[in-house]
């Protein structure tokens, strides 16, 4: 089935998640009982794509799984939530990636992955889906799985002239300047934007000079202090985060990004992109777990329009 015109494709990775809540993060070498914990569906590019359908926007996705329980779990969850799964490779070569996740008390997380089949989807999957990057509007991925496929991916989007939106997490690493200059908007937070900046100390900075190496400019996400756009030789545009009180952060980032992409689409609008995204992100962090946090866009337009 071809895509709308107004739509998002989602370069994905998948995790099953398993979150435990604690009072405080336990100590090198210490053990502590957990106050509880919750299974689900996770990874960056499926919260990302589970939050722009919800902004009402269609969605598909390219990605791998396993051919377990988990990946069978993925499948329903997103037929749930009317995202296009045709595209998912489903594979015996290893299971579906997996997330460990700790909460502390004051809402903060800390994350481990293993990629799992996230590692597999290969630059032959994107090439195979050619079709579906013809017709999107934005094209988003991550870094949640292997750097060569999103190069392939986004060098496919910038021939036939779509979006591209990269959200750089996990950041281990300085990206290609060929990688870069694929990328139409670049979201990173704080400690994303000086490991790929190479600036040990100063995100806003790096921000910065990460605006000059990419087409149209960078999202840098600064938690409660919400979220910065840079584009090169115009006036920075900050958006503050909404006044809530976090009870769980995981996968507000997610939100933001993928609340962007939606409105981006429809609108290619960035600065209109960044007010939704923020919003989104900010009440992401008022229930627990990832992308059974988000808002529908009816919510986050409410926050965007709000007096004042």
């Amino acid at each position: 089935m071809p895509l709308p015109d107004a739509s998002v494709l989602v370069l994905a990775s998948y995790m099953h998640d398993t979150s435990v809540s604690v009072k405080d993060f336990p100590k090198p070498g210490e053990t502590i009982m957990s106050l509880g914990y919750v299974e689900g569906p996770g990874g960056k590019g499926s919260n990302q794509a589970v939050q722009c359908a919800l902004c009402g926007v269609a969605t598909a996705l390219i990605g791998t799984i396993g051919s377990d329980d988990a990946g069978a779990q993925a499948l329903a969850f997103w037929a749930q939530n009317g995202i296009d799964a045709s595209a998912i490779v489903r594979t015996r070569a290893a299971g579906t990636g997996r997330a460990a996740i700790t909460v502390d008390g004051r809402g903060q997380n800390t994350i481990v992955v293993s990629p799992g089949a996230n590692a597999l989807t290969s630059v032959e999957d994107v090439e195979r889906q050619v079709h579906l990057i013809e017709r999107c509007a934005v094209l988003v991925a991550q870094l949640e799985i292997p750097r060569d496929t999103v190069h392939r991916a986004f060098g496919l989007a910038r021939v036939h002239g779509r979006i591209t939106v990269l959200n750089a997490a996990p950041a281990d690493g300085p990206l290609s300047r060929d990688l870069l200059a694929l990328t139409d908007y670049l979201i990173v937070n704080e400690g994303e934007a000086c490991v790929l900046a190479e600036v040990a100390d100063d995100p806003l900075v790096s921000a910065m000079a990460l605006s000059r190496l990419v087409a149209r400019g960078v999202v840098l996400t600064r938690g409660d202090n919400g979220a910065v756009l840079y584009r090169r030789d115009e006036d920075p545009v900050a958006k503050g985060a909404l006044p809530v009180v976090a009870v769980d952060t995981t996968g507000a980032g997610d939100s933001l990004v993928g609340a962007f992409a939606a409105r981006l689409a429809v609108t290619g609008e960035a600065v209109e992109a960044l007010a939704w995204g923020v919003a989104a992100g900010s009440l992401a962090c008022l229930k627990r777990g990832a992308a059974s946090s988000y808002a529908a866009g009816q919510d986050i337009v409410r926050q965007v329009v709000r007096p004042g």
